[in-house]
């Protein structure tokens, strides 16, 4: 099994990694505002994301200290 952290060290991947997830991350949020916008949830909706993005990336961070 192929683990992130040796697919992001090969040369030139990380950077094609992220800026494949920010132009996803993107991508959603448009997709939330288009058909999101009106509703009354919409703010708590744009928090979730966020909310998931940050539980995400820290989990992702502490990653590799967890394999030494």
């Amino acid at each position: 099994m192929v683990c992130h952290h040796d697919v992001l060290s090969q040369e030139g991947v990380g950077m094609l990694a992220i800026n494949d997830s920010l132009s996803l991350e993107a991508c959603v949020y448009v997709i939330l505002r288009k058909y999101f916008k009106k509703e009354s949830y919409y703010v708590d909706l744009l928090e979730t994301f966020q909310e998931v993005k940050f539980l995400l990336l820290s989990r992702a961070i502490h990653l590799p200290d967890r394999a030494r």
